[in-house]
């Protein structure tokens, strides 16, 4: 964490603010990585054209099938999902929540978010004036659901789905 970031949570102890933290998991992340999306956020990012079609490449020529004792099904295409173990998944699954929404920051808001890998945790910082009310306390429950929301419209957006099991 960075020093900025553990310097506001700490400095948030005193009784005139409120902190939440929010963590996620990415649900099935390296099976459910949408190709669309890798592809659409390598342009987005400047990447040159020949990469991103290498990079397309590596990801459409992958097909699969089924097999239960001696029987093999159909081989099909796999529209999603990044080769686990292979050395560039982790950087291509970290190019679809490369751009998660920037959590608001003003006078009374402080608010980070951090990603490691499949785990995102957002912090909800929200500072007042005096000891804190309870009609502040509904502020900063406001607040909060407020950067949730944010999040699972960016998720919904890029087919990203938050493991519910291990959401805090």
């Amino acid at each position: 964490m960075q020093k900025t970031q553990t310097k506001s949570i700490y400095q948030g102890t005193d009784r005139r603010t409120l902190i939440t933290m929010v963590t996620r998991d990415v649900k099935k992340a390296f099976d459910k990585a949408w190709h669309a999306a890798i592809t659409c956020k390598l342009m987005r990012a400047g990447i040159q054209p020949k990469l991103v079609k290498i990079i397309t490449n590596f990801l459409h020529a992958r097909k699969a099938y089924v097999k239960v004792n001696k029987h093999k099904g159909d081989t099909f295409n796999l529209e999603a999902g990044v080769p686990q173990g292979d050395v560039l998944s982790p950087t291509l699954f970290l190019i679809i929540g490369n751009d998660f929404p920037e959590p608001t920051r003003n006078r009374r808001q402080r608010n980070f978010a951090m990603q490691y890998a499949d785990d995102f945790t957002q912090v909800i910082i929200t500072k007042f004036q005096s000891t804190i009310t309870q009609s502040q306390r509904d502020q900063h429950k406001i607040n909060v659901e407020e950067e949730i929301i944010k999040q699972n419209r960016f998720e919904n957006e890029w087919k990203i789905k938050t493991n519910i099991v291990k959401f805090a």
